[in-house]
């Protein structure tokens, strides 16, 4: 594959405070079961994605997987693998096409090889066309 022969990476998706305690969140994308207390509302919406660590090697894993919830700058994915805090992915919608890039803000084992992803997209808003369907933008 031609794609996982260069590496990716995302511009402007790095400004999320370094003071957050590993595993949670410096303020917008931190898990929690309850959708209130957000600076940004958030919607419970499955989107169907790629996710992939933005500076991918060659040999670089990309997964398909789903969102849990979006807001506009952030989304919880599903991945079949822990995260570090700090560490860039690159989230693909399916339907669209169009990459968002940013960073891990926290990470939670929910099961074996199931684990909540919290990504905050600082510097790029949501644009994925489900998610508007719904947010109303």
């Amino acid at each position: 594959m031609d794609k996982a022969a260069k590496p990716e990476t995302c511009n402007g998706a790095n400004a999320v405070s370094e003071n957050s305690a590993p595993g949670r969140s410096s303020g917008n994308m931190g898990f929690t079961h309850s959708l209130e207390g957000r600076k940004e509302r958030r919607l419970l919406i499955a989107i169907v994605v790629r996710l992939a660590q933005a500076r991918a090697a060659p040999s670089g894993i990309e997964e398909r997987t789903y969102t849990e919830n979006v807001s506009a700058h952030g989304a919880c994915v599903m991945s079949k693998r822990p995260w570090q805090t700090g560490e860039e992915a690159k989230v693909t919608s399916l339907k669209d096409g169009i990459p968002l890039c940013g960073k891990v803000v926290h990470c939670e084992r929910i099961e074996d090889d199931k684990f909540y992803v919290g990504l905050n997209f600082q510097e790029q808003q949501v644009t994925w066309s489900s998610f508007s369907r719904y947010d109303g933008a």
